[in-house]
């Protein structure tokens, strides 16, 4: 069991880390804000992975209360993820490149699902920014 956990966290990274540097040279400039978005939404399934994968915990399903733990306000202090200061809000939720915070959806502790509202800002439309991305947590 630990084995599997051990390897679901390293196919996770390895994606994330091959998003990061596709995306890094698929403009001439860096990722654009898309890209940029890809980029972030996949740090963000590998650093919630890696928490599944070291503590098993259920998570909170709110935004700045899931970029807490994440960041080490967690039982070992561990920090899965970091952002910069810019990128959190006045309430502390993680934004996307339009200043929208992030959506993050836990179902059953089992799957979840990262979206970006995109650069019209409304959740749900036909521009909602790519990764409506669902993920085995483990």
């Amino acid at each position: 069991m630990k084995g599997r956990i051990v390897f679901n966290v390293l196919v996770v990274s390895a994606f994330a880390l091959t998003a990061f540097i596709l995306l890094q040279f698929s403009t001439r400039n860096g990722p654009n804000r898309f890209g940029r978005v890809r980029i972030e939404m996949a740090q963000l399934a590998a650093a919630i992975a890696q928490y599944r994968a070291e503590f098993g915990d259920s998570l909170p399903e709110k935004n700045s209360d899931l970029m807490n733990i994440l960041s080490g306000e967690n039982q070992k202090k561990l920090q899965f993820f970091s952002v910069q200061a810019e990128r959190i809000d006045s309430q502390g939720n993680f934004v996307d490149p339009w200043k929208t915070p992030y959506e993050i959806k836990i179902f059953h502790q089992t799957y979840f699902a990262i979206r970006s509202a995109g650069p019209n800002r409304t959740s749900a439309t036909k521009t909602t920014s790519s990764s409506t991305v669902s993920r085995t947590i483990f």
